[in-house]
């Protein structure tokens, strides 16, 4: 089978259903839209949320010790794979910053030098609430350990709302999946039903299903990358454009992974896949209900 058969047997469905297929090519448009923007949005979300984890600190102060001690303790800190970095706070440094805090009325109690050395540890991006408590169980049996402060009940809150925007944008993201390739569908479909009669004579000269079939898929693949491509440019419009002259903050909103043809590449190739699996969808529903004989 030649790619210009294919193309211009693709191609005769959009004349012969022009009102559907522009409908499908329209509603799979704006069902990837939605799909673009929810990626770039929640891309936004998720590296905001992973930002503000890695601002949750884990203080360990510690008990009067040598310099040899602490260095060493700091060694032990270093072999965590889960710490991302280890900032020490020397006794000198704390009261520096206590001053900073409480200015020229808290001078008499820095003087005093009675607050404690510690570490600052923050911790890699994937790491969650239980790895955290475990490092801490671990390290408050440590001899040079007096106190370790954490403020679980904070990170506890970012991993709820990550994993309950995951959950949300994956149901809505299956259910734009769903309606997109509802849409392939009906316009194969009515393609299918618009052909009959070569679909009958090509089976009665031993053509088969593939064959048949391989049209059909083309224009529905050809149907996803139209919907999609325009998907994108609406996309462009919206943050580059439109929303910047309303809503100022969400004009600077980054493009997943940095560069805009990631994004580009995802949607055209998920509108690329719901028009064939669409289109899968009918041909091996209708083209089979296509007798040969009446």
């Amino acid at each position: 089978m030649s790619i210009s058969y294919l193309a211009s047997e693709a191609l005769s469905g959009f004349k012969r259903a022009r009102i559907s297929t522009l409908t499908a090519i329209t509603s799979l448009a704006i069902a990837v839209l939605l799909l673009g923007l929810l990626i770039r949005m929640g891309y936004n979300a998720y590296y905001m949320a992973q930002k503000l984890r890695e601002m949750i600190v884990v203080e360990v102060f510690l008990k009067d010790g040598s310099t040899d001690k602490i260095n060493q303790f700091k060694k032990e800190l270093s072999k965590k794979t889960d710490i991302k970095t280890i900032t020490y706070i020397s006794k000198e440094k704390a009261a520096d910053r206590f001053l900073e805090a409480f200015g020229s009325e808290g001078t008499a109690l820095a003087n005093l030098n009675f607050l404690p050395a510690s570490f600052q540890l923050n911790f890699k991006e994937n790491v969650g609430t239980k790895q955290i408590k475990s490092l801490i169980t671990d390290l408050e049996s440590k001899e040079l350990v007096d106190e370790i402060r954490f403020d679980e009940a904070i990170l506890k809150i970012l991993e709820s709302r990550i994993k309950t925007f995951g959950l949300v944008g994956a149901g809505i993201s299956l259910i734009i999946m769903f309606m997109a390739m509802l849409l392939v569908y009906n316009t194969i479909r009515l393609t299918i039903f618009s052909k009959q009669l070569i679909i009958r004579a090509m089976k009665l000269v031993g053509a088969t299903k593939g064959f048949i079939r391989r049209p059909f898929l083309v224009e529905g693949l050809i149907q996803g990358i139209l919907g999609s491509g325009l998907a994108f440019a609406g996309v462009i419009g919206l943050f580059d454009y439109i929303i910047p002259k309303y809503i100022e903050q969400l004009g600077v909103l980054a493009w997943p992974f940095g560069k805009w043809y990631y994004l580009a590449g995802i949607m055209i190739g998920f509108g690329a896949l719901l028009g064939l699996l669409g289109s899968l969808w009918a041909t091996g529903k209708f083209i089979k209900a296509v007798r040969v004989s009446n």
